[in-house]
């Protein structure tokens, strides 16, 4: 019987990762994963832990839209902006180096190491 809730719990937490792309731990453990089942996972090179709380499938193609879903999914309160959002809805050609990210004017700054952010600050 643990078997058989382990497996469907490993398949659960591989198909919502497929279907998100990425996902906090919080969010995952919110629908009734396991922490240990995630590691296991991690061992297994089924899932790869982008940082802490975050995980990904290990095969996951990465693109200007998979970095900016992750910065997205790092920042809950952030979103995406300026020409990062022209960019992902294809109405410029200019790639952007950095992800624009807007956060309101009393936010604490994400620390984020990559991929590279730039942080425009917007009133409520």
């Amino acid at each position: 019987m643990i078997g058989s809730v382990e497996a469907s719990q490993r398949d659960f937490a591989v198909s919502l990762i497929e279907r998100h792309g990425t996902m906090r731990l919080s969010d995952l453990k919110r629908r009734g994963i396991n922490p240990a089942t995630l590691a296991r996972l991690v061992d297994e090179g089924i899932l790869q832990r982008l940082l802490r709380g975050l995980y990904e499938r290990a095969d996951a193609v990465v693109d200007i839209a998979h970095s900016m879903a992750e910065v997205a999914t790092r920042v809950s309160k952030g979103v995406i902006c300026l020409v990062s959002a022209l960019q992902f809805h294809e109405i410029t050609l200019q790639l952007p180096r950095s992800v624009w990210i807007a956060i309101g004017s009393k936010d604490r700054k994400p620390a984020i190491d990559y991929p590279p952010i730039r942080v425009a600050r917007f009133g409520e």
